[in-house]
């Protein structure tokens, strides 16, 4: 199936009172517009039922937002609380990142996905506080996906879970749109795609369970439809949610549901073909009142951004008309004018293969081309897109050829000028008007499959579809791409030459923490054991005491108790210290692991660009070195036909040069019998010679020589063509090999190495959080120590030291230094003393 490709890029979002939207040109800029119009005036137009005095089209002004992502990114905004918004989308390298709004300022966070297909539609939701956020995406796999984050309330910051769930095992339309909307702090939330058999689907989810079911909606379109997007809010009858789809014939449709069922809604509007639209709900309201408006953004097919608002009427809501907003001027990779009949070259979905262009027929004026039709080598053709007439011309592929780049020239109602080239690097004409600067249509050496766009009696817009399939690769494109492999080789190289440092450092907090965090945490645990051993050795004093009734015995054992008491004390601010000194070493190292973190999370990120840029080098080479194989057999299948035909045409040939000589010595012998009129067995050899080559056969000519050894060079010519093609192939396809297995080799030892330097790397998390229950104990202890006074008894130390225990258990280290058995007696004998039981 070919690649969607996006006319538009666009996603809107509101906070702090102000709309921000957001579109990307052609080349992967994105651009910020934000309209300022203040809510509470918008909210008296409302109450006062003249929506209509709120000119939309007015505040608008450029943000400060400009960055680059990939070109194919889809965007999208998710606006919580009062004033937070973040932007998702693809960089450059194709993984899904976020950038902030804080504060008015835009930032990068560290929100990273790797495993996103190229192009994917982003979906994104929050709790209302922002304390908890899900985004969805379809998988490289086909699934749609979704990972989550959680954050305390008003979201700023958020700890995104490293596990991606997966809403169903039904695989998606390539490209498909996603749709959710959530309510009740996501308690509630409902996803809407559109899977390979062409049915739009719903789920409910379960974020805490990870669960999903199919629920309600579900439709079947005769063809993979465009963007969808969701909403949902409350009115005074029920939950309201509504759903918007760019259908098969790029018409925008609502879905409606009311609480009880689904029903087509009444909004209808005529959109860009494979351009975004978005759905949104303002809470807009003035002194403590306020009103849910749903908003909708879509872009017409003459390239103007449209928003239309639903607000209350009566008892229910009504739609106002559509307001322009702006024309956009880069419509992603879309051309011309697109006011006219939609078409499509995209093949059935139920053809597993791609179709491959064969010819290419253009139809020109003197001004503009009329008319394309396209010819596929399974004998398939589009037929003409608009039907002026005009001078034709064709463009007619090689074997083994496909169409890779297009060259264009448009204004914003035709098609000016085209040119094609192919994987071989040969160049049609122009067909219509050149320019020396003309536009460029490529998608990552895929295979052109056809193309989409508009026509009446004309072409009027046009736009490329992309196959999945990579184009022919020539031995130009394979050298780029050993160049590329020979790039990553060097910078793998690089990257392992930074590990000694790490496992230098890696060894060094590792012995650090060894010799100094890990021995101190034992010294803790035995200074409590020994405070727990004292505290046992107090309340045996004590139980002894109040058994005493002798007087001078009473004295002695009193001064027992006292000094016994004293000990616990020491014992206590013995504890003291070693938590102190714990938490100290426990913060200390808590920087130099971070540090250490910190330079292996670097080169863990750089671990997986490069992975991910091996992966999709392999796998395109891995796709041209498959047709360079099914080339090489051709080769070799050629070179086995014109070593026989070789054969052939010398046997041909050595044929013609005796038949050439038995008709020259015929001819003397017919001369010389005519003066030798005696001559028999003369006469008998001239009937011989002339049964061969006087009555039987054709007289061969200096001519049927020379056009037979022509032939013979030629054939030879061919041979040594394929004998230096199937070489040059069988060195390319060596070359793969040998690139792609030192690069992933290393690569993979890296990766290893960071696996064995894991459980060093990353005590980091362990150690600040030890280092702040260390600091919480340490308080605690101090508290206790000042209401340890003379008179403490041995169940009150007891009671204090049970909850210790607790404390101590909890941080991980400390638990690693007593044996389970150990821990089971200390807990049992303080518990005794402090329950009166021991």
């Amino acid at each position: 199936m070919p690649l969607p490709t996006r006319t538009v890029t666009l996603t809107v979002a509101a906070s702090a009172g102000i709309l921000r939207a957001f579109t990307k040109a052609s080349d992967g800029s994105v651009r910020e517009a934000c309209n300022k119009i203040p809510e509470s005036t918008f909210y008296q137009a409302i109450k006062s039922e003249k929506p209509h005095a709120v000119d939309l089209r007015r505040k608008w002004v450029h943000g400060n937002l400009t960055f680059h992502c990939h070109p194919n990114s889809a965007l999208c905004a998710l606006s919580w609380g009062t004033s937070a918004e973040s932007l998702f989308y693809q960089d450059i390298r194709g993984h899904l990142r976020e950038r902030r709004l804080d504060a008015d300022k835009w930032h990068l966070t560290g929100f990273e996905e790797f495993g996103a297909l190229l192009g994917t539609n982003i979906a994104a939701v929050s709790a209302e506080d922002g304390s908890r956020v899900c985004v969805f995406f379809q998988s490289a796999r086909g699934g749609v996906c979704y990972r989550t984050a959680t954050a305390a309330p008003g979201g700023a910051k958020w700890t995104w879970s490293k596990d991606v769930h997966t809403v169903t095992n039904t695989k998606a339309c390539k490209g498909t749109g996603i749709g959710v909307t959530a309510w009740n702090n996501l308690g509630e939330i409902r996803v809407f795609f559109q899977d390979e058999s062409r049915v739009v689907h719903e789920y409910h989810g379960h974020l805490t369970k990870n669960s999903w079911e199919h629920v309600g909606f579900s439709k079947t379109f005769s063809n993979t439809i465009g963007d969808i997007t969701a909403i949902s809010w409350e009115d005074k009858h029920a939950r309201q949610i509504r759903l918007y789809l760019q259908d098969e014939h790029n018409t925008i449709i609502e879905w409606a549901h009311d609480g009880k069922r689904w029903v087509r809604g009444d909004f209808m509007k005529a959109a860009l073909p494979n351009a975004d639209v978005i759905a949104l709900v303002r809470d807009v309201g003035q002194n403590g009142e306020h009103v849910q408006i749903p908003n909708v953004f879509w872009v017409g097919q003459d390239q103007v951004l449209y928003q239309r608002i639903y607000v209350p009427h009566g008892d229910g809501y009504r739609w106002l008309e559509a307001v322009p907003i702006d024309t956009i001027g880069d419509a992603g990779g879309q051309v011309g004018s697109w006011e006219g009949a939609y078409f499509t070259d995209e093949a059935p979905e139920d053809e597993d293969t791609d179709r491959i262009v064969h010819s290419v027929s253009v139809r020109t004026a003197q001004t503009h081309i009329t008319a394309l039709a396209l010819d596929f080598t399974d004998g398939s053709a589009t037929g003409w897109h608009g039907e002026a007439h005009g001078a034709e011309h064709k463009f007619t592929l090689k074997a083994g050829e496909d169409i890779w780049r297009v060259l264009y020239h448009a204004n914003d109602k035709h098609i000016l000028g085209l040119r094609f080239v192919t994987s071989t690097g040969r160049e049609s004409q122009w067909f219509g008007l050149s320019t020396e600067k003309p536009g460029e249509w490529s998608h990552e050496g895929a295979a052109l499959e056809g193309f989409c766009g508009t026509a009446e009696k004309e072409l009027l817009g046009l736009m490329p579809l992309w196959s999945d399939r990579l184009s022919y690769a020539t031995l130009d494109n394979i050298n780029d791409m050993l160049t590329e492999g020979a790039r990553l080789k060097t910078e793998v190289e690089q990257l392992s030459k930074k590990l000694p440092a790490l496992e230098t450092s890696s060894a060094e907090l590792a012995r650090l923490i060894q010799s100094g965090y890990t021995d101190s945490a034992l010294e803790t645990m035995d200074a409590f054991v020994r405070l727990a051993g004292w505290t046992e050795y107090l309340h045996d004093l004590t139980h002894v005491g109040r058994k005493a009734h002798l007087g001078k015995e009473d004295e002695r054992r009193q001064r027992d108790l006292d000094e016994q008491l004293k000990a616990c004390q020491e014992q206590t601010q013995v504890l003291l210290r070693c938590v102190d000194t714990l938490g100290g070493k426990a913060r200390q190292l808590g920087v130099s692991s971070t540090k250490v973190h910190s330079k292996a999370a670097e080169i863990d990120a750089e671990v997986k660009t490069l992975e991910s840029r091996l992966s999709r080098l392999l796998e395109r080479t891995g796709k041209k070195a498959r047709k360079l194989e099914s080339y090489r057999a051709g080769y070799q299948e050629a070179l086995s036909l014109a070593e026989k035909e070789l054969e052939n045409l010398k046997h041909r040939l050595a044929s013609l040069q005796e038949s050439h000589r038995f008709e020259q010595t015929a001819r003397t012998l017919e001369a010389n019998s005519s003066s030798d009129e005696d001559g028999e067995a003369d006469d008998k050899l001239h009937r011989k010679f002339s049964l061969f080559a006087l009555k039987s056969r054709k007289a061969v000519t200096e001519d049927d020589i020379r056009v037979a050894q022509e032939n013979v060079e030629e054939q030879r010519q061919s041979l040594e063509e394929c004998r230096g093609l199937l070489a040059q192939t069988e060195e390319s396809v060596a070359k793969f090999s040998a690139v792609h297995h030192d690069a992933h080799a290393t690569l993979q030892a890296v990766v290893g190495k960071m696996r064995e330097l894991a459980p060093v790397i990353d005590q980091d998390r362990a150690l600040r959080e030890a280092a702040e229950k260390l600091s919480t104990l340490l308080e605690k202890l101090r508290v206790s120590s000042v209401a340890m006074e003379d008179n403490t008894t041995a169940t009150e130390y007891a009671e204090e030291l049970l909850v210790v225990l607790a404390d101590l258990l909890a941080i991980e280290v400390l638990k690693k230094q007593l044996p389970h058995a150990q821990i089971t007696v200390v807990t049992k004998v303080l518990r005794g003393i402090s329950n009166f039981m021991y």
